[in-house]
C-alpha cells in the first residue's frame, strides 16, 4: 500500500521559567530538563518515520519564539532536515501571552546566529505577520486564531513535495488550532471531538492519510501523546496541559 502522509504536531517540553500572563518573559528557552525531552521526541520520531509506511519527514516548521526553535533544532539533528522559522505558527497574540507591547520574537538569521544550525536562512514565512486578513495580528482573538491556523497548513501542506510529511513545533494554542483545521473543525470547534481534551508539554499529535489534497481525509492516530516522555515529575502522565478556551 501507499506510505502514509504524516503532520506531526509537538508542544515543546520544560521552559526555564514560567510565563505569568500580561507579566512575562514571554520568550524564554526551554531548561536542561526541556532538551531531554526533546530528545525524547526525537527518538520517537526517528522510531515512527524510519520505515516505509510513512513519506520520510521533509521539513520541521517552528514558531520563531525561542523554546520552540530550540526544541525543534534538536529534532532536526536527529531526524536531518531543515527548521522552517514559519510566522503562521508564531504564539497565539493575545496581551496575555506576547503583553501589551507585543514582544517580537527573533528572525530566522538571529536563531541561526544563537547556534541553531539547522535553520534555513532562506525560507519565507508563507503566511507572514500581518500579511493578509489570515494572518497572525495582535491582538489576536480565538477566531482570528483559528482562521490563522487553517489558513498556515493548508498552504504548508501545499508547499509539501512529494506528500512528504512534516513537523510543526509550536504553543499549545496553536497546536490546537492546527488540529482542528485538519480535523474539519475549525468553522464549529465547539462540537469537535477534541473538546475537554488537554495538551500536555512535550505532547505530540500525529494525523495520517494516504491520499488527499490540503486539509482532505485526515485521521488523527493520537492526541497530545506523552509516552516518551520521562516518568520521573509527572511528565509521562501529563503536566500543564492547556487548552483553548472554545474546546473547555
Amino acid at each position: 500500500s501507499d506510505p502514509k502522509q504524516c503532520v506531526y504536531i509537538v508542544r515543546y517540553g520544560l521552559r526555564e521559567c514560567d510565563l505569568v500572563e500580561e507579566v512575562g518573559p514571554f520568550d524564554m528557552d526551554i531548561s536542561t530538563e526541556g532538551s531531554n525531552h526533546a530528545n525524547s521526541m526525537a527518538s520517537r520520531l526517528l522510531q515512527e518515520n524510519k520505515n516505509n509506511e510513512e513519506t520520510k519527514i521533509s521539513a520541521i516548521y517552528s514558531s520563531p519564539f525561542y523554546r520552540s526553535a530550540h526544541t525543534s533544532q534538536i529534532l532536526a539533528s536527529s531526524l536531518g532536515c531543515p527548521v522552517n522559522i514559519e510566522e503562521g505558527l508564531t504564539e497565539w497574540l493575545t496581551t496575555g501571552l506576547v503583553g501589551k507591547d507585543n514582544h517580537q520574537p527573533r528572525t530566522a538569521e538571529e536563531l541561526y546566529q544563537c547556534g541553531f544550525q539547522s535553520i534555513n536562512c532562506s525560507y519565507s514565512s508563507i503566511n507572514a505577520v500581518d500579511s493578509s486578513d489570515d494572518a497572525p495580528r495582535f491582538i489576536e482573538s480565538e477566531n482570528m486564531l483559528l482562521k490563522r491556523c487553517k489558513a498556515t497548513i493548508e498552504r504548508l501542506l501545499q508547499n509539501a513535495q512529494d506528500n512528504s510529511s512534516i513537523v510543526i513545533v509550536s504553543h499549545a494554542p496553536v497546536n490546537q488550532g492546527v488540529v482542528l483545521a485538519l480535523a474539519g473543525d475549525s468553522s464549529n470547534p465547539s462540537s469537535s471531538s477534541f473538546k475537554g481534551k488537554l495538551w500536555y508539554l512535550g505532547g505530540l499529535t500525529k494525523f495520517t492519510r494516504t491520499d488527499g489534497k490540503n486539509l482532505d481525509k485526515w485521521t488523527c492516530k493520537y492526541y497530545s501523546d506523552t509516552a516518551h516522555m520521562p516518568v520521573e515529575g509527572g511528565y509521562q502522565d501529563g503536566e500543564q496541559g492547556w487548552t483553548l478556551p472554545i474546546l473547555e
